[in-house]
């Protein structure tokens, strides 16, 4: 079966090595058909941190320490496959050394939010600490209610349309959404207002003013 390799080479220049240099490829061996985009920074990664070990201690020229990198890439190995993170102290000379790796998801670009989109929480959004997001989200969350548009987010909470629009994308990228976050919508408010020949703000307005109107969502 066919196979594909990517590696980081590494050159260590110094006059204590054979040669003057220390030279290592640390590669992983995958599937032809495997995407590696999301191995690439697994890679590099832990070559610095090799390279970092090797600088602070010897570890991969020193015979007795480089036994052990064959049990610590195999267990690297396991969990990744596994888990897709793997958290794995060294133990050589720096009890402090640990090595941190995670499998970052490759994601699809997210759709493009519309001024006429309607943002959904699907789970409480109580539940998420206000704190940890940007000015502009914590400033526009209370507006997401799954009935306001992006426009009409934009105007309620005062915030540039475009922020709303960039805000709420966000979200959608950050799995927020689709699991707690969807857009919905999509369309209904552009063909009414296209169809009626007004604006997305005009028809809003419509909507909310006209007693005649009774608007339903599902």
């Amino acid at each position: 079966m066919e196979k594909k390799l990517i590696g980081c080479p590494v050159c260590i220049e110094h006059k204590k090595y054979s040669r003057n240099a220390l030279l290592f490829n640390l590669g992983l061996v995958c599937d032809a058909r495997t995407k590696t985009c999301a191995l690439e920074p697994i890679v590099k990664k832990l070559s610095g941190y090799l390279t970092t070990l090797e600088l602070e201690s010897g570890f991969i020229s020193n015979e007795e320490s480089k036994q052990k990198l064959l049990p610590i890439l195999s267990t690297l190995l396991e969990e990744l496959n596994v888990t897709g993170a793997c958290t794995l102290p060294i133990g050589y000379i720096y009890d402090s050394n640990t090595i941190h790796l995670k499998l970052i998801e490759q994601r699809k670009d997210p759709l493009v939010v519309q001024e006429y989109d309607v943002p959904v929480f699907t789970k409480n959004k109580d539940h998420f600490i206000k704190s940890q997001w940007d000015l502009t989200t914590q400033q526009i969350l209370p507006f997401v209610d799954g009935y306001r548009h992006i426009q009409k987010i934009s105007a309620e909470a005062d915030v540039e349309l475009n922020l709303v629009r960039i805000a709420v994308q966000n979200l959608l990228v950050l799995r927020i959404g689709p699991d707690e976050v969807k857009v919905r919508a999509r369309g209904e408010l552009h063909n009414n207002a296209t169809r009626l020949r007004m604006s997305y703000r005009e028809l809003d307005e419509r909507l909310e003013n006209d007693p005649n109107i009774v608007v339903c969502w599902k």
